[in-house]
């Protein structure tokens, strides 16, 4: 098969739609589809570039909002010699939606979670009216074509904006168990108790919560540090968390790392701390919770989004609680066993999450997608 990738952000971009998308398209390559790639131009990547087996083509914007005016035409070019389009929210959707006026190729789109009313509490009234329109936009232009999504609950929320059930396949993201298991060894030797956070600074990860807590923790266990591998994207979120830790006076509880889109040095990170922190208030599926638990490292999780569906080893805690999150990491931090515990029932629940299973799934999609039209 042919197929053509339309995504707002591909690696060397860090975040769990990046990482899905870069796994998918390789294995689909190795297994000898063609498979070619439209998204936008990041630092340190190139305008063309061929990658394992993918001819990855990269348009240059002024911002993210800018991608489907300056995309959706070169897109119909590409599309031209695809049998499947499989694209992304959002402003990916919106180039392959202008680009079928002039091309019609089966479509797919992965919805990786639905914000809707939550729009209103992350962004001011202006910028959350809008993008809640948006997101109902595309709900509304893609409800009749093929639609995938990671877990139950972005499944639940799509079916809120009306999209038909018939239409929506769940496809749960798969882990690179060959990187990530509990054999892998630490890279670092901290010699304090240490609780990580890793991943992008969004508006929905619910780091304010998690920072608030540090001062809380500190006093319960001085010498415990808060580790983290925060991306730099957006830089204005990033900006705005460094600036609270100088706030907090918690510089010195805190240890950041840079960000790294290496899976094995992202598993022996994980390896060398003693509990990970997932304090999001909402998610679509969460790769750094499913990693940690299949390095055997337990998760301390927010009752949120799709985390329920997915940690099998660790505790949860109400969302937007410093308080519940401090109490969660002390007394992990002070019980040994019961991380071990935690650990090995994380290592064996994630187990059913493989690309091998999740890459089957989508190819029997896209066959199923030639093979007729919603």
């Amino acid at each position: 098969m042919n197929i053509l990738f339309v995504l707002e952000y591909f690696p060397p971009h860090i975040g769990g739609v990046e990482k899905f998308f870069d796994n998918l398209s390789k294995e689909l390559a190795k297994r000898g589809h063609s498979v070619s790639i439209y998204t936008t131009l990041v630092p340190n990547s190139e305008r063309y570039e061929e990658s394992e087996g993918r001819k990855i083509y990269r348009q240059p914007t002024l911002s993210r909002h800018t991608f489907p005016l300056r995309g959706f035409v070169p897109i119909a070019k590409l599309a031209k010699h695809a049998d499947i389009i499989h694209t992304t929210t959002y402003s990916a959707a919106g180039s392959t939606a202008l680009s079928r006026i002039f091309t019609s190729k089966p479509t797919v789109i992965t919805v990786h979670e639905i914000w809707d009313r939550l729009w209103f509490e992350f962004e001011n009234p202006i910028s959350a009216a809008v993008n809640w329109f948006l997101e109902t936009m595309i709900c509304m232009v893609f409800k009749k074509s093929f639609i995938t999504c990671p877990s139950e609950y972005t499944k639940i929320a799509l079916i809120k904006k009306n999209v038909p059930e018939k239409n929506i396949t769940v496809i749960p993201h798969g882990v690179e168990h060959q990187f990530y298991h509990s054999g892998v060894k630490p890279s670092y030797n901290w010699g304090f108790p240490t609780y990580f956070y890793m991943g992008r600074p969004g508006i929905s990860k619910g780091i304010e919560y998690l920072l608030k807590a540090v001062p809380l923790i500190t006093k319960e266990i001085p010498e415990a540090k808060l580790v983290m591998r925060m991306g730099k994207s957006p830089k204005s979120m990033y900006t705005k968390y460094i600036q609270m830790i100088k706030d907090l006076g918690i510089e010195k509880n805190v240890v950041l790392l840079e960000p790294i889109y290496d899976q094995k040095t992202n598993a022996e990170t994980f390896r060398s701390v003693d509990c990970v922190c997932v304090p999001s208030l909402s998610e679509g599926f969460c790769f750094s919770a499913v990693e940690a638990q299949a390095c055997g490292i337990p998760v301390i999780a927010s009752l949120a989004g799709s985390l329920p569906e997915v940690v099998g080893g660790g505790r949860f805690v109400p969302p937007r609680s410093s308080e519940a999150i401090a109490k969660e990491v002390v007394s992990l931090l002070k019980d040994d066993p019961e991380r071990k515990v935690l650990g090995k029932a994380g290592a064996d629940f994630v187990k059913r999450f493989t690309w091998e299973y999740s890459i089957k799934q989508y190819i029997t999609l896209y066959e199923k997608m030639m093979g007729e039209k919603i």
